[in-house]
């Protein structure tokens, strides 16, 4: 979730109160091959569950999307 919020907003201090401590934690110890290892475990998850990992994907960045975007009306 703490990428895709980094995605959406390219910034962590870009909309305060999005980013919380455990995002920054997570963050702070993100890499490139963490990032493939991750989406590795997430399809090889839905592959078992049967389920599509690229739509699963897809369904969690839209709704923290709208999650992000609606604290912009908030904010």
């Amino acid at each position: 979730m703490a990428r895709l919020k980094l995605e959406i907003l390219g910034d962590e201090d870009a909309l305060p109160g999005v980013f919380t401590d455990e995002d920054r934690e997570l963050l702070r110890g993100d890499t490139a091959e963490r990032r493939r290892d991750d989406l590795r475990v997430f399809a090889a998850w839905h592959a078992a569950l049967g389920t599509d990992p690229d739509a699963a994907l897809d369904e969690m960045r839209e709704r923290t999307y709208e999650r992000v975007m609606g604290r912009l009306g908030g904010a």
